[in-house]
């Protein structure tokens, strides 16, 4: 073999033990959640109204903690991934948008505010901790980086999301969907060869776990006219939130210029939180992973659990408000699972009803993130409906143009365009 072609092949090999690593810090990070809320269950088995302590400390900390050490690490962490692929001079953020060093904070701090009981999730995060390993791995440790380094960030945010979710397919099509939708996507037969091989590495670090496994036989679908009404209603709710997170909490809530103003204010909503919370018995805690879970194999428990949907989504609308690290999208999976939950006890029987919580999840999430295809694969992989794959994309892309009537603008691009430097005016 010739040299030029052993050191490119030598390169391509090194690149593609990026996404390896990408997995093995998902799964460093899931267990984190894990431990976080497990124990955040703990205490609020032990007394609640230890939540009145925790919550606004707890907040206040981490929102200090993040401006004094990492300041590009707050929220999901897909805007800060976005902006980076717009902007290119991906070199250049390596210290900033997608710092390795600040990706470990970030991850630290995600596990904190989820042991504190904020209602986040570790898939946003994960988009932005990907990028930033992908990247750091590329630049740094291959001699020659032979794809375009957006491509690097693309991959990596992907296969985050992919390994976070144990959905191969689902970040392959967040790729193409979401973060490679500028054309800035190079490479595209290596990039989704590494996104669902970091996908299924993840899967098999977790023994095929799937935190939405569905344990009842395959339910039919309900009348088109109930269909339509949670189509609507999910489009609506999604609208409202990503108003709300994009536009109206920064004109409602005062601006904060320093480190301890922005912990002020996290304190404030960590309050109101912990009063959500003891009034809900709990159920608006952590991501929700566990309450869409249930609804979704009927558990007896929470069969007629009724107003979930409404709860965890004030509950996630105030967390996000808080600045601190973390993400909206699994609990934008429960949002939409207790809207389906609702809306089934009223107009559906028996197992049916199960179609009806897992296409509120779908239409919730698309509407939210505006990438119907994204979010029906992400439901569709975790559950194994594939037989109702159709119609779950129909309210998936309904929900996503109700929301748009809302709000016209994804919440991710709003937040990205707030990230971009705008360039000064030219002169006459």
């Amino acid at each position: 073999m010739k040299p030029r072609f052993l050191r490119r092949l030598l390169d391509y090999g090194l690149l593609a033990l990026g996404p390896l690593w990408v997995a093995v810090a998902m799964y460093a990070l899931t267990r984190g959640e894990a431990w976080a809320l497990s124990w955040n269950r703990v205490l609020f088995e032990h007394n609640p109204y230890w939540l009145l302590l925790v919550m606004p400390v707890g907040f206040a900390l981490i929102r200090y903690a993040t401006m004094k050490l990492a300041p590009q690490v707050g929220g999901s962490g897909i805007p800060q991934a976005m902006a980076v692929i717009h902007m290119g001079r991906v070199r250049s953020f390596l210290k900033t948008l997608i710092s390795p060093v600040q990706a470990v904070i970030k991850a630290i701090l995600v596990i904190l505010g989820m042991l504190c009981g904020a209602s986040i999730g570790r898939e946003g995060p994960a988009v932005q901790i990907g990028a930033a390993i992908m990247a750091g791995w590329g630049m740094k440790a291959v001699r020659r980086v032979r794809i375009d380094p957006r491509t690097l960030v693309i991959i990596g945010g992907a296969a985050g999301l992919a390994s976070a979710f144990t959905t191969p397919l689902a970040g392959a099509m967040y790729a193409f969907e979401e973060l490679g939708s500028r054309r800035y996507f190079r490479s595209r037969s290596f990039a989704l060869l590494c996104i669902i091989a970091s996908a299924l590495i993840s899967y098999r670090l977790f023994d095929g776990y799937s935190p939405l496994k569905l344990n009842v036989p395959e339910p039919s679908l309900p009348t088109a006219g109930v269909l339509l009404l949670a189509c609507m209603v999910c489009g609506v709710l999604a609208g409202a939130m990503t108003w709300l997170m994009g536009t109206g909490l920064p004109r409602i809530l005062p601006t904060t210029r320093t480190p301890l103003q922005a912990a002020g204010l996290a304190a404030v909503v960590g309050l109101l939180l912990a009063i959500l919370a003891i009034a809900c018995q709990g159920l608006t805690l952590g991501s929700g992973n566990d309450m869409a879970y249930q609804m979704l194999n009927l558990s007896p428990e929470h069969a007629n659990t009724m107003g979930f949907g409404l709860m965890k989504w004030l509950s996630t609308t105030l967390s996000f408000a808080t600045g601190i690290p973390g993400g909206i999208l699994a609990p934008s999976l429960s949002v939409g699972a207790g809207i389906g939950q609702d809306l089934s006890v009223y107009f559906v029987g028996g197992n049916d009803r199960v179609f009806l919580i897992a296409a509120g999840m779908a239409a919730f999430l698309a509407g939210v993130i505006q990438a119907p295809l994204t979010a029906t694969l992400v439901v569709v992989e975790m559950t194994g409906m594939y037989d109702h794959i159709l119609a779950m994309l129909m309210m998936s892309f309904g929900a996503t143009w109700v929301a748009r009537l809302i709000c016209p603008t994804s919440l991710y691009v709003t937040l990205m365009n707030k990230l971009i430097p705008v360039p000064p005016p030219r002169q006459p």
